[in-house]
């Protein structure tokens, strides 16, 4: 039976934390959730953290996936990320983070190894094989029958997890779509992994992979160094690959420096932007539509405009005097993004100008109601909120 536990960060200060006739903080963050998952494979239960994105629940929208390694330590570095570069800044498409947590990294993180050093001092390793099976055929399907994922997965790892990602896409590539080998420990086994890319046969066309490291990781910077050397003499057939090394960052560093550049550069191009060289771009309904469909056809699963997007071609519409465009593409941005506020005040805005006030002061209030319930600060809708109606009231007269 799953167990459902809350992951929250708590906010709350009591007793003598308070500063004298201060009144306490009330609340919690959630940042997520975590279950319980039994493995036949691994013959032990598994603790699994989950981040949906902020409007799982009001879309109907399916994601793609990225599973963390080392979760206990690195979930929050990978939520936080995919949250800024996803809802904030839009740079990604929105994803689930599956978080998995450790019960004896060393031993499920490496491959098996020849190497007398690594045998002495981590005897209990060579679990990489059942790890990669557990993540494969128990926790991917668990996953995909709890929440709506696309077919496409990521896979996110330092050190050992790094050297875990990088043995995972030699050996079972189609196990993701995506490796992303942060700090990668491929020293392990007299740096055997790296060498292996040369002379291994492709398994499978297409992919991508990850890599990064920083000067002050001694054991970590040759073996990385000399698989970007391998990669660059032997190219696999289709696997598009990136590497980024940090000057001045150690191995305790990396994580929160990689994490945004591996995103950013998997979806590159992904980012449609509203301004290029300091002035506006205007997109017409036709590039957009090539745009993500183009997008889908690479990634392989089904991408959609944001709700940004949307507004912005039917702003540029309206400026053409194209009012039915404009009201076409207002109405799909509500439609699909109900919880956006930002669509029904352009709506709203659009429905005005056409001295359609019924119908604009339903458009006004679904925006306040989609700010308040987005946890918003009530003071700034509420305010749009009757300035709007104010100045419908006041076009009304005249």
């Amino acid at each position: 039976m799953m167990r459902w536990l809350a992951v929250v960060l708590s906010v709350c200060w009591v007793g003598a934390l308070h500063p004298a006739g201060a009144a306490p903080l009330d609340g919690s963050i959630a940042i997520g959730s975590s279950a319980t998952v039994w493995s036949e494979d691994l013959q032990e239960q598994r603790r699994i953290l989950i981040a949906l994105p902020p409007h799982y629940r009001e879309s109907a929208k399916a994601y793609p996936v990225l599973y963390v390694l080392d979760a206990e330590t690195q979930f929050h570095t990978v939520t936080g990320a995919v949250q800024s570069l996803a809802t904030f800044s839009e740079r990604i498409p929105e994803m689930i983070v599956i978080g998995v947590t450790n019960t004896l990294r060393s031993r499920d993180l490496t491959p098996r190894s020849e190497s007398a050093v690594d045998l002495k001092y981590v005897p209990e390793s060579g679990g990489a094989d059942s790890f990669l099976r557990f993540l494969h055929e128990e926790l991917q399907p668990w996953v995909a029958a709890r929440y709506r994922t696309q077919p496409y997965r990521i896979l996110w790892g330092h050190s050992y997890g790094g050297l875990f990602s990088t043995y995972a896409l030699l050996t079972r590539p189609e196990t993701f779509d995506a490796y992303l080998a942060v700090s990668p420990a491929l020293q392990w086994n007299s740096q055997a992994l790296p060498k292996r890319f040369a002379g291994a046969p492709t398994k499978r066309s297409g992919g991508y992979l990850f890599l990064s490291w920083g000067d002050n990781e001694p054991l970590i910077r040759p073996a990385t160094e000399q698989l970007v050397a391998i990669l660059t003499a032997h190219p696999r057939a289709g696997l598009r690959w990136d590497h980024r090394y940090y000057p001045g960052e150690d191995h305790r560093s990396t994580p929160h420096r990689s994490i945004y550049d591996a995103l950013e550069l998997l979806f590159a191009g992904w980012y449609l932007p509203s301004r290029r060289e300091g002035k506006d771009v205007q997109y017409s309904f036709v590039e957009v539509d090539a745009h993500y469909t183009a997008l889908s056809k690479r990634f392989g699963f089904s991408m959609t405009p944001p709700a940004r997007v949307l507004i912005n071609i039917s702003q540029g519409m309206l400026k053409n005097n194209d009012v039915v465009g404009a009201m076409t593409q207002l109405q799909r941005a509500v439609r699909e993004y109900p919880y956006v506020a930002d669509a029904h005040w352009a709506l709203g805005d659009a429905l005005a100008a056409q001295k359609e006030v019924a119908a604009a002061r339903i458009s006004y209030g679904n925006a306040l109601r989609a700010a308040v319930e987005d946890d918003a600060d009530n003071a700034e809708p509420l305010r749009r909120y009757r300035q709007k109606l104010d100045q419908l009231d006041a076009a009304t007269l005249h």
